[in-house]
């Protein structure tokens, strides 16, 4: 870990902007679509070493993948843990993955917009446990780091780390589905 006495170390956390063909090959695999696998590595490599560079340029001495060609949601958990599942959204549940959080209180204007929003087959759904929750993650976990890895050679950064989903967003949404079970 890189220190300083002299100043305050940079970094940030989270996803950062893909560029729109990344946002489209992701979307597709997402919605179970066929991309071309060597193509889409090609690509979110190219698009990594791009944000680490433009990282680089605004001073940032920590430099991350920014979640680069992450699928996010359901299809980057059930890619790492077995026993997780979608099933259809019941009308009566809120099409945000809960109504419960202080954030949807803090931005309730944000979400109210969302919320009328027209659903999309990716939106009508929830997560729900259907079995022992197993770790079967090695395969995309290698993916990710060779990504990066590739996108860092010949470059000079002080320090590098990798972005990822928090387990607590799945909590978040099982805590939702015995919420609503409960009444």
């Amino acid at each position: 870990m890189i220190r300083s006495t002299d100043r305050i170390i940079t970094t940030h956390a989270g996803r950062l902007p893909s560029p729109p063909d990344v946002t489209e090959m992701v979307s597709a695999i997402r919605e179970g679509k066929d991309v071309d696998r060597a193509e889409f590595t090609s690509r979110v490599r190219r698009a990594i070493g791009d944000v680490i560079d433009h990282q680089q340029q605004l001073g940032i001495d920590s430099v991350g993948d920014g979640e680069i060609g992450k699928t996010g949601g359901f299809t980057y958990y059930s890619q790492r843990l077995a026993g997780l599942h979608l099933r259809p959204t019941r009308p009566d549940e809120p099409p945000a993955m809960s109504q419960y959080t202080g954030e949807r209180l803090e931005f309730a204007e944000f979400y109210a917009e969302n919320d009328r929003t027209p659903r999309t087959p990716r939106t009508a759904t929830r997560m729900v446990c259907n079995g022992p929750i197993t770790y079967q993650g090695e395969e995309a976990a290698k993916w990710e780091i060779d990504n990066f890895k590739a996108a860092l050679e010949g470059k000079n950064v002080a320090e590098a780390f990798m972005c990822v989903l928090a387990p607590g967003w799945i909590d978040r949404a099982l805590a939702l589905q015995r919420v609503l079970q409960d009444g």
